[in-house]
């Protein structure tokens, strides 16, 4: 894995030193529709060229940033318009049918916030599960928002990193990526702790039996009388 980074890091930053805004959001929306390319290593890169080159490191920020949301929403209504369709064609119905498209769905209902937010930092993971959440029915605002929430924790950190220490910023990046990964699981933990104070609620709060309808001109509790029966 170290030598495929290693090879594609100078073709990043030859790319990026020739129209870096563009080129870094054209690299991220490929990333969101499956190009094997890992984000943290584009953003680094980007962050690397935009010092070099000296340009403005908020732009290249923004940049990224919009490159990423495009990307993931492509891939999130690709799944949406095709996905399920796609599902119930040969191979794919043999491998999963009807049954398995009902166990997503219902994973998804349960699980879909989770799964999206925590996906979203996984290479190889990202693009199939944000295909999903489209076909699997999560709302489009629901999907962008915890897309969101992921991408302003990783993008501007590593862009800024690769911007104030160059090629060191790989190694800066290592030695306190443990710390990223503990402030991921406090805020993983805390919206699964929330989802299950919310489903506790709604089953403490259950509906009242309708009352049975009364016959015209009565009022509630008053017994029928013998010219209303």
């Amino acid at each position: 894995m170290q030598e495929i980074i290693n090879q594609i890091q100078p073709m990043l930053e030859y790319l990026f030193e020739h129209g870096s805004y563009p080129i870094v959001f054209g690299v991220l929306v490929l990333c969101g529709v499956g190009l094997p390319i890992p984000e943290e290593l584009t953003f680094l890169v980007a962050g690397y060229v935009t010092h070099k080159a000296d340009e403005n490191v908020n732009i290249m920020i923004l940049a990224a940033m919009l490159g990423i949301m495009v990307g993931d929403s492509l891939t999130y209504w690709l799944g949406r318009h095709y996905g399920l369709a796609l599902m119930r064609r040969w191979p794919f119905n043999k491998l999963i049918g009807e049954r398995g498209i009902e166990k997503a769905q219902g994973f998804f209902k349960r699980h879909g916030k989770k799964t999206v937010f925590i996906a979203g930092f996984l290479a190889g993971v990202r693009a199939p599960t944000f295909f999903l959440s489209g076909s699997m029915g999560i709302r489009y605002g629901r999907f962008i928002l915890l897309d969101f929430a992921r991408a302003i924790i990783t993008c501007p950190i590593s862009i800024w990193l690769g911007w104030k220490y160059g090629h060191e910023a790989e190694e800066v990046l290592g030695e306190n990526k443990h710390y990223l990964w503990i402030f991921l699981g406090v805020v993983a933990a805390g919206v699964i702790v929330y989802e299950i104070i919310v489903l506790k609620n709604r089953g403490a709060v259950k509906p009242k039996p309708d009352e049975p309808a009364k016959p015209s001109g009565e009022k509630p509790g008053e017994q029928p009388t013998s010219e209303s029966v």
